[in-house]
């Protein structure tokens, strides 16, 4: 993710991210079997005649696909340290480089 051209490689490399454990198949498969089990409920409750529950059915599952959306988004957040001889750099954003500090490595501990 480092964004500087002319510089060797770094000495020290260190990634830093989120514990997320949750990968977007797994997301994928965990709303489809709850968007399954949500209609499935919500037809039985619309036979016996309570049809307004379609409502909040489409809200719950509106929410939980947000929710599960921000948190994959914010797994992806990551931040490099590269330590050269002479200048530590840290990248860090998501995907790509959003934000890059440069430290000199005389003054800088880490």
């Amino acid at each position: 993710m480092s964004i500087a051209a002319d510089r060797s490689e770094p000495a020290r490399k260190l990634v830093i991210a989120p514990n997320g454990s949750l990968s977007v198949s797994q997301a994928q498969r965990i709303f489809a079997g709850f968007c399954v089990l949500s209609i499935i409920i919500a037809s039985i409750v619309t036979w016996q005649g309570l049809w307004p529950v379609w409502l909040f059915v489409g809200l719950e599952l509106a929410v939980f696909g947000l929710s599960l959306y921000v948190s994959l988004r914010n797994n992806r957040y990551r931040e490099v340290v590269s330590v050269y001889d002479d200048v530590i750099e840290v990248d860090a954003g998501r995907g790509r480089p959003e934000r890059h500090w440069e430290f000199p490595r005389l003054l800088t501990q880490v």
